[in-house]
C-alpha cells in the first residue's frame, strides 16, 4: 500500500516503514516516468507501420487455408466468386483483419470496395488503419465506404470528410486519421504494458 506522507503522523515520518514505504513510492513513479519514455519511442516507430494486429489466437490449419483461399477469391473478376468469399471473410471476424492488409490496394475497386465492407462489417477498432489507408483510394466508393467504416470503428474520432473531396482535402483529413490514430494506439498499448507489468 501507498503511504501519503501528507496523511503520516509527523512522530511517524522518520520510522524505517514509513522511509520504506516513500522509497517504494518514488522507485515506482520513476520506473512509470522511464517506462512512459521507453514506451513512446519503442511504440512511436513500431506506430509507423500501422498494421492490423495479427489475433492471438492460434488458427487451424484448414481454417488458414480457407481464410487464404476466401482472401484470394476476392480477387477474382466473377462476381459470384466476390460475394461468397466477401461473406466467408465476415464469419472470420477479426481473424481475417491482417489477411486483408495486402488487398486493400487490389488493382480491382471492386475487390478494394468489398474488402472496406468487410472491415466495416466486423466492427474490431483493430481494422482501422486499413480504412484509413483507403481515404484517398482513386475511387470514390471505396473512399465512401472505408469513412462509413472508420465512423462505425472508431465513433469518438470526428474528422471532417467528403469522399468526393479534391485530393488535397483528403489526404489532409487522412493525415488528421492517421495521427489521431496513432495517439488512441500509444495510448492502449502503454495501458496494456503497465497492466501486464502490475504498475497501475
Amino acid at each position: 500500500a501507498m503511504i501519503d506522507p501528507v496523511d503520516t503522523p509527523a512522530n511517524d515520518v522518520g520510522t524505517p516503514e514509513v522511509e520504506d514505504a516513500l522509497r517504494e513510492q518514488l522507485k515506482r513513479e520513476i520506473l512509470h516516468e522511464l517506462l512512459d519514455e521507453l514506451l513512446d519511442r519503442r511504440l512511436g516507430s513500431a506506430l509507423g507501420e500501422r498494421r492490423a494486429p495479427i489475433s492471438d489466437e492460434v488458427m487451424d490449419s484448414d481454417l488458414l487455408l480457407e481464410l487464404q483461399t476466401a482472401v484470394a477469391e476476392l480477387g477474382r473478376q466473377r462476381t459470384q466468386f466476390r460475394v461468397r468469399a466477401e461473406r466467408k471473410l465476415k464469419t472470420f471476424g477479426s481473424a481475417a483483419l491482417p489477411y486483408l492488409e495486402p488487398i486493400v490496394t487490389h488493382p480491382f475497386e471492386l475487390t478494394r470496395r468489398a474488402v472496406q465492407r468487410i472491415v466495416r462489417d466486423i466492427g474490431d477498432p483493430a481494422g482501422a488503419p486499413l480504412s484509413i489507408a483507403a481515404l484517398i483510394d482513386s475511387d470514390s466508393y471505396v473512399r465512401q465506404i472505408a469513412h462509413e467504416s472508420l465512423r462505425k470503428l472508431l465513433p469518438e474520432i470526428v474528422v471532417p470528410y467528403a469522399a468526393d473531396a479534391p485530393q488535397q482535402k483528403l489526404v489532409r483529413a487522412q493525415n488528421e486519421y492517421w495521427m489521431l490514430w496513432d495517439e488512441i494506439s500509444l495510448e492502449a498499448a502503454k495501458a496494456s504494458v503497465l497492466e501486464k507489468l502490475s504498475l497501475r
